[in-house]
């Protein structure tokens, strides 16, 4: 039916940001808004393991008071290939894309005092698929295998 395939779709998108990205629903809280977000949130809830549901009092609302009231983000993804990358190197090409970014920003009327710029790193060992995204920083390495290692072990 219809339903079926909305929450497939829904599905997908939710793994997007859950799953493929290294996190894991059963330790979140699913909070759906738009107009119909009663009537799928249980059972994407269900089929991807949420702990929990959350239905605000006007689940309507919040997708026009988002576009009213939300932050601008500006995602920047730049491919790198490197095996076991130095933290020196992964910082400059941080730099060079920080700068591109504050420039875009700047040009679309932004001050810099209202630029918040926040790296990271999309990584996965050798000869697998699934990346996990850890922000740049000491210890790098070490948090990326520890989130592995939670993930997967």
């Amino acid at each position: 039916g219809v339903v079926r395939v909305v929450e497939g779709s829904m599905e997908k998108a939710l793994r997007a940001i859950t799953v493929e990205r290294g996190e894991d629903p059963r330790h979140a809280v699913l909070l759906p808004f738009g107009g119909a977000a009663g009537l799928h949130a249980c059972g994407l809830a269900s089929g991807m393991g949420f702990a929990s549901v959350l239905v605000p009092r006007d689940p309507g609302l919040l997708s026009a008071l988002g576009v009213l009231e939300g932050r601008v983000v500006v995602d920047r993804l730049v491919p790198l290939r490197a095996v076991d990358p130095s933290p020196a190197w992964l910082e400059a090409k941080a730099a060079g894309a920080t700068k591109a970014v504050r420039s875009e920003v700047r040009r679309e009327g932004f001050a810099a005092s209202q630029v918040r710029v926040r790296v990271f790193v999309r990584a996965r060992y050798l000869r697998q698929a699934v990346e996990l995204e850890v922000p740049l920083g000491p210890g790098l390495r070490r948090r990326f295998d520890g989130k592995h290692r939670a993930l997967f072990h």
